[in-house]
């Protein structure tokens, strides 16, 4: 689910968002910054927090009540997972704290800058970033990641190949 409603969440979010949300998003992205060079439990628990924080705020800055109904099934499983991601990765490997942190802070700034194909690039890069991580610890199954099998991902291989064909 994530594959398919954060991406173009992000694009309506840099569209459609306000002043408070930005502020929210500032907020997380304090929390996580201050939360990155730590490796204890807590700091793993309140960083993977602030995280899913960051992305149910992008979800409800997109204005779309259905698409934040849906959303809010997913995120106590993706807070638990990226709880679990936070201890067994590098900080500097995809899906680590420092990478991590770097792809949130760029997709902040394309939401305020309203660039909504950038933001919607950008998470969608961030979230395959973040799927390979769980696969590589087996936390999800190959499977399920839809965008290396081209079911979802507006800029996926056959998306691009489209968009250069006019």
């Amino acid at each position: 689910l994530r594959q398919i409603i954060e991406p173009p969440a992000a694009g309506i979010a840099a569209a459609r968002r306000n002043d408070k949300a930005l502020s929210r998003l500032r907020e997380c992205l304090a929390k996580m910054k201050e939360l990155s060079g730590e490796e204890s439990e807590t700091a793993n628990r309140e960083g993977a927090y602030w995280n899913t924080a960051f992305h149910i705020i992008i979800v409800e800055a997109a204005k779309n009540a259905y698409m934040s109904r849906i959303y809010e099934s997913v995120c106590s499983v993706m807070e638990q997972g990226v709880s679990l991601m936070r201890i067994n990765t590098n900080p500097h490997d995809a899906g680590g704290r420092a990478i991590s942190y770097r792809e949130h802070t760029l997709l902040y700034e394309l939401i305020e800058a309203r660039d909504v194909n950038g933001a919607e690039r950008i998470a969608e890069a961030h979230l395959k970033s973040t799927i390979a991580a769980f696969v590589k610890l087996g936390q999800i199954a190959p499977a399920a990641d839809l965008f290396s099998q081209g079911f979802v991902g507006r800029f996926c291989s056959a998306g691009e190949t489209d968009e250069k064909d006019g």
